[in-house]
C-alpha cells in the first residue's frame, strides 16, 4: 500500500548533509517570516504571540469545520490551549520568535539547536 511505498522511497533516499542543512535553513527562515506575519511586526524578534492571538488564527483556519459542526468551539479552544502550552517553553504566556521557530522546526534530523 501507500505506507509501504513511502517507506521504500524513504529507505532508498541517500542522506546528504548539505541538502539537510539547506532544507533546515529554509525552514528556519520560513518560520521566522511566518512569525512576523502572525505578530504583525517587521521585526518578529520584538513581537510575541498570545493565547488569544493563537485562538484567533486557529479560528480563522478552522472556520469551515466549526460552521459544519465537525469541530466544536470548545474543542478548538482546547486545541489552542494545548498547542500554546507546548510552544510556550518558558511558561510566560507569550510565544516569542525563538519558541515559534523551535516549534516549527523541531521535527527533523537537523533542527535549530543542531544548527547553532
Amino acid at each position: 500500500g501507500i505506507t509501504s511505498d513511502v517507506y521504500r522511497a524513504t529507505a532508498r533516499t541517500k542522506f546528504c548533509i548539505f541538502r539537510k542543512f539547506r532544507e533546515s535553513v529554509a525552514q528556519l527562515m520560513l518560520a521566522e517570516v511566518a512569525f512576523r506575519g502572525l505578530v504583525g511586526t517587521e521585526d518578529g524578534a520584538t513581537g510575541f504571540l498570545t493565547p488569544e492571538m493563537l485562538l484567533e488564527r486557529l479560528s480563522d483556519i478552522f472556520t469551515d469545520d466549526v460552521a459544519s459542526g465537525t469541530l466544536q468551539d470548545k474543542e478548538l479552544q482546547q486545541m489552542a490551549q494545548v498547542f500554546f502550552a507546548e510552544m510556550d517553553s518558558d511558561d510566560n504566556d507569550k510565544i516569542n520568535c525563538g519558541e515559534f521557530i523551535h516549534a516549527c522546526t523541531d521535527h527533523g534530523d537537523v533542527n535549530m539547536q543542531a544548527l547553532t
